[in-house]
């Protein structure tokens, strides 16, 4: 073989070697991922709070505020609320006789973008009662007045409000609440009181938190 081919095979092998070259660069891709995350504030996505009873939002035949008896009421009583709702206030009941009975109606609702669940309850009670000046009742006689005042906190229908067990749906979820007070009738003789006898700071809390389940 001459020199004149041998530089003629050389020159296609270099050619070869830069047009594989120039092809595997031609495949080489850089592939890029871009994203962003929002942890969003708690007043947009946390909202379990009271509400006024709506008849006809919350299709019940319940009313925010139902004597029996003899109980009275202020003309204008009513429910209110906290700015943020998650306060309510019971407006104020005269029980004049056994047997008068007072019930609230409001709703606990969820609107929020997280499910609900009622980790903790705390029960209905009565605060302190002041006597206006009432010499008639002895220490047994009080006691015994204290124990014929009833309380209860329960669901609108009665049944037991139970504590990591319900839950509140995120968006939809809401439930209606009722606080019962009672002046019971234990017999046919009563000790009754000869003066106003003022029960303060009847209180109760619900406590909500995140449902993983």
């Amino acid at each position: 073989m001459n020199e004149k081919t041998k530089n003629v095979l050389l020159g296609v092998l270099v050619v070869g070697l830069v047009s594989m070259t120039v092809a595997y660069a031609a495949l080489t891709q850089t592939l890029n991922i871009n994203g962003s995350a929002t942890v969003q504030n708690i007043a947009s996505s946390w909202k379990v709070r009271f509400r006024a009873l709506d008849t006809t939002k919350d299709g019940s035949t319940y009313q925010p505020i139902t004597t029996t008896g003899y109980a009275t009421m202020a003309q204008d009583a009513a429910l209110s609320f906290t700015s943020d709702s998650t306060i309510v206030t019971l407006p104020m009941v005269t029980l004049k006789a056994p047997g008068d009975k007072v019930e609230y109606v409001w709703a606990v609702e969820n609107t929020g973008d997280i499910n609900a669940v009622l980790t903790g309850k705390t029960d209905i009670t009565l605060g302190a009662a002041t006597w206006a000046n009432d010499e008639t009742l002895d220490a047994n006689g009080k006691a015994a007045l204290i124990n014929d005042i009833d309380v209860k906190f329960t669901y609108a229908d009665g049944t037991a409000i139970t504590a990591n067990t319900d839950k509140l749906a995120k968006t939809t979820g809401k439930a209606l609440l009722k606080v019962t007070v009672e002046y019971k009738k234990t017999g046919e003789t009563q000790t009754l009181p000869s003066k106003d006898v003022t029960f303060s700071n009847i209180t109760a809390a619900l406590t909500y938190g995140q449902d993983n389940a």
